[in-house]
């Protein structure tokens, strides 16, 4: 969520290039989290190319790479009807599409990022915002595997646009079934297995489907994928 927050932030230009983000202990505390949870996001952020951090200075924001794209999002999206439902099928064509390509394009390197957040993600199982900004931070990652520097521009301004729906969904299905999903989408990404891919993502965003229809926030019809 945090992660998100500050993404928003930097595309709408509430935080503007060369401008220096609030202390560590200031934003905790304006987000109701850890300093543990800010010190992720930020990295996170400065992993992406937005932010900059020097000793002794503060963290600063450096680019606003997909604000054209994410504002327009952010800005038609707010009064659409069925606005979640809409943004979710178009995720589930994105990442689909990006796990199936991320199998057979991704390289160790990208393995090894995405066995980084993993390994991350199990220690902080308990620790709920830290969970979601590694579960937004899992998701870049798998995008980005695809080396495809658009498509990445693409998914990054989507999600920048579904924090509180990502955050319930989290909540809904738990951080432990988050990671096991996780896992069998890496798992399934390390033996270039592109047919499971798929169908591993397809069941993981059925999660958040399956949360839209439980909560009743739309009538949505019946997933096509598989798994459903």
């Amino acid at each position: 969520m945090v992660l998100e927050q500050l993404s928003v932030m930097i595309v709408r230009h509430d935080l503007k290039v060369n401008q220096y983000l609030p202390p560590e202990r200031e934003l905790a505390r304006q987000f109701g989290v850890s300093r543990n949870v800010v010190r992720e996001a930020v990295k996170l952020l400065e992993a992406r190319g937005r932010v900059k951090t020097r000793h002794g200075a503060g963290t600063k924001v450096v680019a606003h790479l997909d604000s054209p794209m994410s504002r327009a999002l952010l800005d038609s999206t707010r009064e659409l009807a069925e606005a979640d439902l809409k943004l979710l099928e178009t995720r589930r064509m994105i990442e689909v599409f990006a796990a199936t390509v991320a199998a057979e394009r991704s390289s160790p390197q990208d393995i090894k990022r995405l066995e980084s957040n993993l390994e991350r993600t199990e220690n902080q199982l308990s620790d709920f915002d830290a969970c979601v900004t590694l579960d937004l931070d899992f998701h870049h990652c798998l995008v980005a595997a695809t080396h495809n520097e658009v498509l990445v521009l693409i998914y990054d301004s989507i999600a920048v646009t579904q924090a509180l729906l990502r955050k319930n969904a989290l909540q809904y299905s738990g951080t432990r079934v988050e990671w096991i999903h996780h896992q069998a989408l890496v798992e399934a990404l390390r033996n270039k297995q592109a047919p499971l891919v798929a169908e591993a993502m397809h069941r993981h965003l059925d999660v958040v489907l399956d949360y839209i229809r439980k909560t009743g926030d739309a009538v949505v019809p019946a997933s096509s994928g598989p798994g459903a």
